[in-house]
């Protein structure tokens, strides 16, 4: 039997392959909140910049006619106004995710609640795209709203650019 020496190095109870798991899930948090706030809020066309994005646009947004979708996206930037957050809680929330992330001995239960504030948020401007759609499918006519439900139809049916097989 041998004894092995105490080690000066701390260990976590959090075994790696979570700690990697929970890197990935804020990674991608990161990447669909920047997409969705920079579609919304800068007006640009993934579906036109990149068409490997394009599955994140949502085929309910693209079925909205094009004369209408402008005034769509001014209602959703009014909607969130109120709880839009400035640079700098958004600056302050990455501040907080290093620290968890460069704290000794590292918590993932706090970076977990960190991970649900953020959710919690997403969810929230997702909650207020769905409540601008509804007023705006609820004003449509009879006929409109068939004309929607078409092109929803047609987008949800149209093969996307990465859903091709490759040869």
């Amino acid at each position: 039997m041998t004894d092995r020496p105490p080690s000066n190095t701390p260990h976590s109870a959090t075994p790696r392959w979570l700690r990697v798991i929970l890197l990935i899930s804020l990674a991608l948090n990161l990447v669909v909140a920047g997409i969705v706030i920079g579609t919304i809020f800068g007006g640009m066309d993934i579906s036109k910049r990149n068409a490997s994005l394009r599955p994140l646009n949502m085929p309910y947004t693209r079925a909205v006619s094009a004369q209408d979708r402008g005034a769509l996206m001014k209602s959703l930037q009014r909607e969130l106004r109120t709880e839009r957050p400035t640079r700098s809680d958004i600056r302050e929330d990455y501040t907080r995710a290093l620290d968890i992330l460069r704290a000794d001995p590292f918590q993932p239960d706090v970076l977990a609640k960190h991970f649900e504030t953020q959710v919690d948020r997403s969810q929230k401007r997702i909650a207020a795209g769905q409540r601008v759609l509804l007023s705006y499918l609820t004003g449509l006519s009879s006929e409109e709203r068939k004309a929607y439900a078409t092109r929803l139809e047609e987008a949800l049916q149209r093969p996307e650019r990465g859903d091709l097989p490759r040869h």
